[in-house]
């Protein structure tokens, strides 16, 4: 059996409207703690980053002005 050296995700990136409360939910909803820096709330703030338990970055939220409206299940796929 060979060795081999696979390539890793550093994190997944979600795009939202809202940064802080889509990473707060992460946040309370898996109990990922905020990279230091980002656990209190800033006017303006674009990106936040979740740590895995290793202290890897896991998840990030970035601020966007605004998002495609859904069309699943119905609608044409983006």
């Amino acid at each position: 059996m060979t060795d081999q050296t696979f390539p890793a995700f550093r994190q997944v990136v979600l795009d939202t409207e809202d940064a802080r409360g889509l990473a707060q939910f992460y946040h309370e909803l898996f109990g990922l703690p905020f990279r230091p820096g980002d656990e209190t709330p800033e006017d303006g703030e674009d990106w936040l980053v979740l740590l895995g338990p290793d202290g890897r970055r896991l998840l990030a939220f970035q601020q966007v002005p605004s998002l495609p409206p859904p069309t699943w299940p119905e609608g044409p796929r983006p």
